[in-house]
């Protein structure tokens, strides 16, 4: 005989859903950190670079493109740790995210090219074009 739903069933059910709930959350959260992570905070390098004509604004954007460049590191090892697209691809999404063009890696050389502004942020520049694939 069927006496209907009981009490043990509703706790079983509500069970059930907390559990699916929960490795959903378990398995879509680092999903979704490899697929997007926080890309819209991501420093745009270029545009750091554009700023630096001289010593003085070479030493003012030295903290700036330093966090810019640890964070372009970061992300590069992370997603190249992830394995979830091709290589080239990967680091041609990472690279668009920090404002990176063709033309960045021109303007690396512009500025190591000066004196006073390899005096001031040569090795974060080195770091940087050190991280950047032929383009």
């Amino acid at each position: 005989m069927d006496s209907g739903p009981q009490p043990e069933d509703a706790l079983c059910t509500m069970k059930l859903a907390t559990y699916t709930v929960l490795l959903a959350m378990i398995l879509l959260t680092p999903a979704c950190e490899m697929l997007g992570g926080d890309t819209a905070a991501a420093p745009n390098i270029t545009e750091l670079l554009a700023g630096i004509t001289d010593m003085q604004s070479a030493e003012q954007a030295k903290a700036p493109l330093e966090s810019a460049v640890s964070q372009l590191q970061s992300a590069l090892s992370s997603k190249m740790g992830a394995g979830t697209e091709s290589g080239g691809s990967m680091v041609d999404s990472v690279l668009a995210q920090f404002g990176i063009t063709p033309e960045t890696k021109n303007m690396i050389t512009g500025l190591l090219g000066n004196d006073a502004i390899r005096g001031a942020i040569g090795p974060t520049l080195e770091t940087l074009q050190g991280l950047l694939p032929a383009m």
